[in-house]
């Protein structure tokens, strides 16, 4: 079958949209070497784990839910960061 051509060729070329070239002048140019996380400070895993043990501490080691404290911890870590460098 090389060589030879497409039985679908006709349908698949007689159905081609018609494709507009983009100006230059809409080219986004990306700078690579910063992302935005590195304009906003993050808690490290270990920052986040102390702090939400320490919620559990000062709830008096009552049960609660792990995933709530994590989410906690890491909201006011990132508040207090946040607010030290802006």
């Amino acid at each position: 079958m090389k060589g030879s051509t497409c039985p679908l060729r006709r349908v698949c070329m007689s159905t081609k949209t018609k494709t507009h070239a983009r100006s230059r002048s809409s080219v986004v140019a990306l700078d690579f070497h910063t992302s935005a996380h590195e304009s906003k400070p993050r808690p490290t895993e270990d920052q986040i784990r102390d702090r939400a043990y320490q919620l559990f501490i000062e709830r008096g080691c009552m049960p609660g839910s792990p995933v709530i404290d994590w989410l906690d911890a890491e909201q006011q870590l990132i508040h207090e960061l946040r607010s030290t460098t802006a």
